[in-house]
């Protein structure tokens, strides 16, 4: 009985052994996989860094559950270095914060209370009969020299707390003669202008304008935005006009 025993023991220690030494060999050839799946992927991400590296879903799981705790995501990051048995794995790269998209200025130019400048009948002055939507701040329209001449209009706006400031509107204009429509931004109160190009020629119809301004106007407490025009009649008995409406201005907060 004893001698039965001692060797029945003896087996099952041989059984043991042997099935950890296969259980062993067995998971170092899927890390192994797993790193090599790894270091394939971080090969293709100099090239195509938007890669999604579908080897690292076969090579890095046995049976379909991954050999350690995000085993996928070390594989896709390239990160040979922890692929091990019990490896405490790679933490999954935190989403990136959305920008909280703020609208800071949405005016349907329906009259000039916020506005100040050239503003008067004969200048910059609101035509409730025509706009994109509703009525719309004008310069000329009426025939004779009326509105002819250089006028500006300017709004104080700060962009203190934003980025990524958008400017856009709609606008509409006829020159008969010569002319030109302008949207620039000042970012120390309007003694100097950035503007984003004088309009020149016709648009007949309604036409949508957006720029983006540039990094200096970012997290500034003295912006102000200019809508000017210029307007040569070539015949009294024609009338040329440019009109603005809906312009607002977004950006994003500042975390």
């Amino acid at each position: 009985m004893i001698i039965i025993a001692a060797v029945l023991g003896i087996a099952a220690v041989v059984v043991m052994i042997a099935t950890g030494s296969f259980g062993s060999s067995q998971s170092a050839a899927y890390m192994n996989a797993c790193k090599e799946a790894a270091s394939q992927c971080k090969a293709t991400h100099y090239s195509v860094p938007m890669d999604p590296c579908q080897i690292c879903q076969a090579g890095c799981n046995q049976s379909g559950t991954e050999l350690f705790q995000n085993a996928v995501i070390c594989c896709k990051a390239g990160r040979l270095d922890m692929i091990y048995a019990d490896s405490p794995g790679c933490q999954p790269p935190a989403p990136p914060i959305p920008p909280t998209r703020v609208e800071l200025l949405n005016d349907d130019l329906s009259d000039f209370s916020a506005w100040s400048g050239s503003i008067s009948t004969a200048q910059w002055h609101i035509n409730s009969t025509y706009g994109y939507s509703g009525s719309s701040a004008m310069k000329g329209w009426t025939t004779g020299s009326t509105g002819g001449g250089y006028a500006e209009i300017t709004h104080a706006q700060s962009m203190f707390g934003y980025k990524n400031i958008i400017v856009s509107f709609w606008s509409s204009r006829i020159f008969r003669a010569s002319g030109y429509l302008a949207v620039d931004a000042s970012v120390d109160g309007g003694a100097h202008w950035i503007g984003t190009g004088q309009m020149f020629g016709d648009e007949a119809t309604w036409t949508y304008h957006q720029y983006t301004l540039p990094s200096e106007f970012e997290n500034n407490p003295n912006f102000v935005i200019r809508i000017s025009s210029s307007l040569l009649y070539s015949a009294p008995s024609v009338s040329s006009y440019v009109a603005v409406d809906d312009l607002t201005i977004i950006g994003d907060a500042i975390s």
